[in-house]
C-alpha cells in the first residue's frame, strides 16, 4: 500500500470509517475513543458527518489528499448518490476520486479479500439493527472466470420488531431463519453483523451456524469492504478475481464495431458490472466507409447480442477515414443508455460541422 485510501459506512444516524495508509497490513477501523472498538460516529447528513470526519482522519490523513474515497450506502438511487458526492466534494473530496456503492458490494469486497476458504461457497450475512432481523446470501458461481458474485435478499428473509419477542423467541425466529437461508445451500462462513448481537441471546442459532462453516462477528464490515474497493480503484490491489453483479450494474459490455489491422472487432467503450450512474465513456473514432455507427450491447450472461446502428443522417460526403467522429456512451438508468455522435471533421481539409446525432437505447 503506497496511497492513503479510505472506506466510509454511511447510514442515517451514524457512520463508520476504515482507512489503509502505507505500511499497514490491512485496513484500520478508526474508533471514537482511543483502545477501543466504538466505529460508530453520530451524525445526521452527509455534511455533518464529514465534518467530523475532517478531524477524526487528522492524526491519519487528509480526507481530500486521499488516493480514492469510496461510500457505502444502504440504497444507490440516483438521489443518494448525487447527495453523498455534492457533500464530500464540499470538503474537498476531487470528484474523480470519488464513489458510491452498495452495502452489498462491500460486502462482496471485503469477503473476497479474505483466505479462499472462507468464499469456497456461498457466504451467509444476518444483520440485526432497529429490531430488525435479516439476511443476505453471498452467491458465488466459481466456475466462471471471473468469479461472478451477486448478493441475495428474499422477502422472507426479514423478521421485524424482535424486540418485542423473548430472548428464548428471538433465538428460534433467528434458528428459522438460518434453516431457510441455508436451504439446500453450501455456505462456507457466515457474519453478524449489528449491535442487536452484541448480547449472547442466540446460543442454539450460533449451534446451527457453526455446524461445518465459520462464522465472524463484528460492526465494521461494510467500512472495511469499502475501503478494500477503494485501494482497488487507486491501483493499490491487484485486479479483483471477480465481478460483482448487484441491482445497480449495468449487465453487458457496451462497444463500438470497428476495424482493426483489418480485422473487424469490438471496441469495448463501457465494461459489464460498472454502476450504471458511473457508467460513461466518450472515444474517437475514423468513419470507414458507410455514414453508420454500430453501437454493441454484449450481454455477459448468455443473452444475444443487441446492436444498434446509428445513421449518421446529413453528413457532408467525403473520402473514407477522412470523417473523424467523437462518440459518447452514457447510461440514464440501468437498463437505457444514451448514445451521442458529433463530426469533429478531418483538419483544415474537411472542417468540422456542428452535426450531432443522439438517441437512447432500452438494453
Amino acid at each position: 500500500m503506497n496511497q492513503f485510501v479510505v472506506g466510509i459506512d454511511l447510514k442515517d444516524t451514524y457512520a463508520q470509517i476504515s482507512y489503509w495508509k502505507p505500511g499497514a497490513p490491512e485496513p484500520e477501523s478508526l474508533s471514537m475513543t482511543v483502545g477501543e472498538e466504538r466505529y460508530e460516529i453520530p451524525g445526521g447528513s452527509p455534511e455533518e458527518f464529514l465534518k467530523k470526519a475532517l478531524r477524526l482522519l487528522r492524526p491519519v490523513g487528509k480526507l481530500g489528499s486521499a488516493a480514492a474515497v469510496v461510500f457505502s450506502v444502504k440504497h444507490t438511487d440516483e438521489e443518494t448518490v448525487e447527495r453523498v458526492k455534492t457533500a464530500a466534494m464540499r470538503v474537498g473530496i476531487l470528484e474523480e476520486r470519488l464513489y458510491v456503492q452498495s452495502d452489498q458490494e462491500s460486502f462482496c469486497s471485503y469477503v473476497m479479500h479474505q483466505p479462499k476458504d472462507i468464499h469456497s461457497h456461498h457466504v451467509a450475512m444476518f444483520s440485526y439493527e432497529q429490531e430488525t432481523l435479516g439476511a443476505s446470501l453471498l452467491v458465488l458461481n466459481q466456475k466462471r472466470i471471473p468469479i461472478l458474485a451477486r448478493v441475495e435478499e428474499q422477502e422472507d428473509w426479514e423478521i421485524p420488531d424482535m424486540e418485542e419477542l423473548s430472548l428464548e423467541e428471538r433465538d428460534a425466529y433467528f434458528a428459522s431463519l438460518i434453516l431457510r437461508v441455508f436451504d439446500q445451500r453450501i455456505v462456507s462462513a457466515a457474519y453478524l453483523v449489528g449491535e442487536g448481537f452484541s448480547e449472547r441471546w442466540y446460543e442454539k442459532s450460533l449451534q446451527l451456524l457453526c455446524a461445518g462453516r465459520r462464522v465472524f462477528a463484528g460492526n465494521n464490515l461494510f467500512a472495511k469492504g469499502a475501503c478494500y474497493r477503494a485501494a482497488e480503484l487507486a491501483g493499490e490491489e491487484a485486479p479483483s478475481p471477480y465481478l460483482y453483479f448487484g441491482d445497480d450494474k449495468i449487465p453487458c459490455n457496451v462497444g463500438l464495431c470497428a476495424v482493426n489491422s483489418g480485422r473487424d472487432g469490438l471496441e469495448v467503450l463501457i465494461p459489464a458490472g460498472v454502476n450504471w450512474y458511473e457508467a460513461k465513456a466518450e472515444c474517437e473514432v475514423l468513419l470507414c466507409e458507410q455514414p453508420i455507427v454500430e453501437i454493441v450491447f454484449q450481454p455477459l450472461l448468455g443473452d444475444a447480442s443487441l446492436k444498434e446502428s446509428i445513421l449518421l443522417d446529413g453528413l457532408p460526403e467525403r473520402p473514407p477515414r477522412t470523417t473523424r467522429l467523437g462518440v459518447e456512451a452514457a447510461f440514464t438508468k440501468k437498463s437505457a443508455c444514451r448514445v451521442r455522435i458529433w463530426d469533429l471533421g478531418f483538419g483544415e481539409l474537411y472542417p468540422a460541422t456542428n452535426l450531432t446525432w443522439e438517441e437512447e437505447v432500452d438494453v
